[in-house]
């Protein structure tokens, strides 16, 4: 079973200006308000950083979030962005499927894009979250994830 550790960064504002050490960051990224309203989870390449990319993508979080009955105010959302070492670049989808279909079981009414599950047939993969220590990037894992170790056998029923 492949392993990716991702080291988590933020609490981030959508409206601040990307901090220089996240803007080619590569990994995946959860925006969040209200600390456990899930809004989108997505991931991230050396072009465009998981910040600069959630920014992006404001417009389809609100239009998504109207459609299924449900609000979302850019005042109150941040973004985690979680940082993947460059030697698992390859691993970053699948961690994004299993990363969803985490959040699902446990967010479930409130994920957008749930069309991206993990289920058994794709090839295992545990993520260990982390947080990121550096002194430029200070964070935390996002209050969403109660788990430190997100692996598939946890997610049995989902097919």
């Amino acid at each position: 079973m492949d392993t990716i550790a991702v080291k988590w960064s933020g609490p981030h504002k959508l409206d601040q200006v990307t901090p220089w050490e996240e803007g080619g960051a590569i990994g995946l990224y959860i925006v969040i308000q209200d600390h456990d309203d899930i809004v989108y989870v997505g991931k991230a390449s050396a072009k465009k950083g998981a910040v600069a990319r959630a920014r992006s993508h404001r417009k389809k979080y609100a239009r998504r979030r109207r459609m299924r009955g449900l609000d979302y105010d850019i005042n109150k959302a941040v973004v985690y962005a979680g940082h993947v070492a460059s030697k698992d670049e390859g691993l970053i989808a699948l961690a994004e499927h299993l990363l969803i279909s985490h959040l699902y079981r446990t967010h479930g009414h409130q994920m957008v894009n749930a069309q991206k599950l993990y289920y058994g047939w794709k090839p295992p993969l545990k993520i260990i979250n982390e947080v990121e220590t550096s002194g430029k990037m200070p964070g935390r894992i996002p209050p969403c994830l109660s788990k430190k170790i997100i692996s598939p056998s946890e997610l049995s029923g989902l097919d």
